[in-house]
């Protein structure tokens, strides 16, 4: 799986030109293809991060609960076979103790990518492993709005060797070896729109202190469905569409 995502972003301009000659080459989509290859090429590491960012939930604990596991089955558990579970648990409700007391919840994240297990072997070496750990406050603002902040440290790591390179003209990939963590700062807002049945609309804006990287999501929930896009301005894909599942105690 890794090879074909790998060789998809590398070759595709190369085969689109062999396909279609020099003029699709010269054309807009053309030099589009070209460029994700190379932008992947020069910085792998930035669009597995991605992928790693749209399992990580910075949102805090509903206010009538105070635990929530997700899981992201696009665009990662599906079709990169990414598993992921989230876990927020809240250890402090918003005016438990005094009306200025916030509600503060502490979030872990892991995954890792099931096929790489599948295809290992005493002659290949793979390593995947993808975490995050992070605390987030929330106040109520308003009727059925609330915002919320924090801070999480996120690290995502592929290792991996092609028993056959892949090839981009002169250029041959034989291992893809990254390994990125960062520390972010959000800060986002909630606001209920319905309460039967629920409906949510979350919005929130971090930012690396590492790499300087500003990641941003808007999601809509219904009971258990979440539905939105993630938006990576400097990323090989600008927006990831995702679709997550939530469980709430």
């Amino acid at each position: 799986m890794v090879r074909l995502i790998v060789a998809f972003l590398v070759i595709l301009s190369a085969q689109t030109c062999l396909y279609c000659g020099d003029d699709f080459a010269s054309s807009d989509i053309g030099k589009e293809a070209i460029n994700l290859g190379l932008k992947f090429l020069d910085n792998p590491g930035d669009f597995l991060f991605n992928l790693h960012s749209d399992n990580v939930d910075f949102t805090p604990v509903i206010k009538d609960k105070n635990v929530t596991l997700r899981t992201n089955f696009y665009p990662t558990t599906f079709p990169t076979t990414w598993l992921n579970m989230n876990l927020k648990v809240k250890i402090l409700s918003d005016g438990g103790f005094s009306p200025w007391v916030p509600q503060v919840d502490l979030l872990g994240e892991y995954g890792k990518m099931a096929v790489l297990d599948m295809v290992a072997s005493s002659a290949t070496k793979l390593s995947n492993s993808d975490y995050a750990i992070g605390v987030v406050v929330t106040k109520e603002v308003a009727e059925n709005t609330r915002l919320y902040a924090g801070i999480n440290y996120s690290k995502t790591e592929l290792i991996t060797n092609f028993d056959k390179p892949i090839e981009f003209g002169a250029f041959k990939l034989s291992q893809l070896s990254v390994n990125v963590g960062d520390t972010f700062i959000f800060t986002g807002i909630e606001n209920q729109v319905r309460e039967d049945p629920p409906k949510r609309v979350v919005a929130h804006l971090g930012y690396g202190l590492k790499t300087k990287k500003v990641v941003s999501r808007v999601a809509w929930y219904t009971k258990n469905l979440e539905l939105g896009f993630n938006i990576y301005p400097e990323g090989l894909f600008v927006v990831h569409p995702f679709l997550a599942w939530h469980w709430y105690f």
